[in-house]
């Protein structure tokens, strides 16, 4: 009898198993392409049958539940294991983890359920471990007119395309609790479900367990292929009863199972990272330590944050303090060990996420734990530069953080939690900056010989931060010289200057104003023309497959508009070292 051809594609497509014939030979590799790129050659044979054995899929995800305190996420967590409502659950301090296995089909998926605790004075703390490629679930307490794009900020900031699950719970004590279901779920899109549950009463629980494993089958990590080495490690991390190992421990045990390649050892924790299996940062102070035990990190900042000292101080913490507020007073799960080696990891952590500023040596400031009142002190506002920042949304930590990143300009010490007062003697300017959390609004007022430059200097620093969220939608208005209540936006001022229209009309005012007199009062009009010169623009057809384009000529930090008007690529200068 004639053989059957026998070929075996391996393109990326393939994922697990090949075709091997009954006499282990096999007679044609091709790739994608359908071209026949071996014969014949049982080296290559033995290494293409053996490799996609050595692999199997994670079957794992990360599942994350946020919301307000006692919203009824600890409840939620005893519901999805089948367990039953226990009245007197206590408050979650700080964060819990539990992890189980679901049977789903063929495969068992095993679960990892972060329960984060609703305190506001902890949700610093969340974005530590808030990843991408895991499923959401928020909770909103029915009993409450609870914030939900509070949340969804958070989660769209940090967890990238993860999908989110929505659980509208003690509907038994609010039968018509409900959110604009169409209006958030067109603002935030990985939004796939809205759901009506009692955890006390047990009513919406099976619709929305069912409707939680159809998104755990979805899950990024759970066809994710994996090498038998790289499971041997995550194994000998997850079975360490330690509560962080150095960056040599690690790297001794990525090479007992032959990871020895750094950037495979790096992609790895990365992974891993995002499992939850461990919590690792590649910044240069933070990189030489892998924690394995996440409470361990928020323990620590949790007993900061809420120490004696800190408060009597206003949010000024002395480093030396550190032993005293870090004391293990027991040796129990909840109550750790802080060697004072690892004092400078936890500071460094709080300062990568803004969460506090360094004063000097020996001591640094929390902006969330400063003095609600805002201090006296006198500033011309009436003939002040002014501008101002609206927000759909304003996270709580923009000020803060705003605070933290030009602490060294804070003039005589004039902070607080929503406000500051600046100088700059090279400008020669004073600015005073604050914050409307209510009305989703920053005002900024700048006096002096320069005050347009500092201006520049703040703005640039909230675009920075406004950066490090995603689809944050910040409107730049500049208020209206005689009526400051009244303000129009920048965008609409330059659209008008760029058309040569240098008259703009307020309908509500019955009044016109000079565009370039608006404009001019913040910006110098030859800083406006040399950011207009930076956009390139690209005309004719431009091809989608199409990766490149070359621009003559020396270019720095331009825009490329292509021929319907949206921006597709941003040039940075390259870095001639490189």
């Amino acid at each position: 009898m004639a053989k059957a051809l026998r070929t075996i594609n391996i393109g990326e497509d393939v994922k697990e198993g090949v075709i091997v014939s009954g006499d282990g030979n096999v007679v044609h590799i091709t790739n994608r392409q359908g071209i026949n790129i071996i014969h014949e050659d049982q080296n290559i044979i033995n290494l293409i049958k053996s490799k996609p054995f050595e692999k199997k899929p994670l079957c794992e995800v990360k599942i994350l539940l946020v919301g307000d305190g006692g919203s009824g996420k600890t409840s939620l967590v005893r519901r999805l294991f089948g367990e039953n409502f226990y009245s007197h659950q206590a408050k979650t301090d700080g964060i819990q983890i539990r992890t189980g296995y679901i049977e789903e089909e063929i495969r068992e998926i095993r679960l990892r359920i972060w329960d984060f605790g609703g305190q506001e004075v902890m949700h610093a703390t969340h974005q530590f471990f808030l990843s991408k490629r895991s499923l959401y679930i928020l909770v909103l307490d029915g009993r409450k007119e609870e914030d939900a794009e509070y949340w969804l900020k958070h989660i769209e900031s940090f967890g990238g395309n993860s999908p989110i699950l929505i659980a509208l719970n003690k509907t038994d004590q609010n039968p018509g609790f409900d959110v604009n279901r169409r209006f958030l779920q067109d603002k935030y899109k990985e939004i796939k479900g809205f759901y009506r549950i009692s955890c006390a009463t047990g009513a919406g629980i099976e619709e929305f367990q069912k409707n939680f494993h159809d998104e755990l089958k979805k899950a990024e990590f759970i066809l994710t292929m994996l090498s038998k080495s790289w499971f041997n490690v995550k194994s000998r991390l997850e079975n360490m009863n330690k509560n962080y190992i150095s960056f040599q421990e690690y790297r001794d045990i990525c090479i007992k199972e032959n990871i020895g390649d750094i950037s495979q050892q790096n992609d790895l924790v990365s992974s891993l990272n995002d499992l939850g299996v461990v919590v690792h940062f590649r910044d240069m102070n933070l990189s030489a330590m892998y924690v394995l035990e996440p409470k361990w990190i928020t323990r620590a900042v949790y007993k900061i944050i809420n120490s004696e000292e800190l408060a009597k101080n206003k949010g000024v913490l002395k480093l030396c303090l550190l032993d005293k507020i870090l004391m293990q007073k027991a040796e129990t799960e909840e109550d750790y060990y802080y060697p004072p080696e690892t004092y400078q990891y936890i500071i460094s952590l709080m300062k990568k996420f803004e969460l506090c500023y360094t004063i000097d040596d020996d001591t640094v400031l929390i902006p969330g734990l400063l003095a609600i009142q805002e201090p006296k002190f006198d500033f011309d506002y009436h003939n002040a530069l002014k501008f101002r920042l609206e927000y759909d949304f304003l996270p709580k930590s923009v000020m803060p953080r705003f605070i933290v990143k030009r602490h060294k300009g804070i003039r005589k010490n004039l902070q607080w939690r929503t406000g500051v007062v600046l100088e700059d003697n090279a400008f020669h300017t004073i600015a005073v900056v604050k914050a409307d959390v209510r009305d989703r609004k920053i005002e900024i007022w700048v006096m002096g010989d320069q005050k347009r430059d500092y201006f520049s200097v703040i703005r640039k620093t909230f675009k920075n931060i406004h950066d490090g969220f995603e689809k944050l939608d910040v409107k730049e208005l500049i208020p209206l010289p005689d009526h400051p209540e009244i303000a129009v936006e920048y965008r609409r001022l330059i659209g008008h200057e760029r058309a040569n229209k240098d008259e703009y009309f307020d309908g509500i005012l019955g009044k016109s104003y000079s565009v370039s007199k608006l404009l001019n009062g913040i910006e110098k009009k030859e800083d406006r023309q040399r950011r207009a010169e930076r956009i390139i623009h690209v005309h004719g057809d431009y091809k989608e497959s199409s990766r490149t384009v070359s621009v003559g000529g020396n270019v720095e930090d331009a825009n490329l508009i292509v021929g319907d008007g949206s921006a597709m690529l941003q040039h940075k200068p390259v870095d001639s070292n490189q």
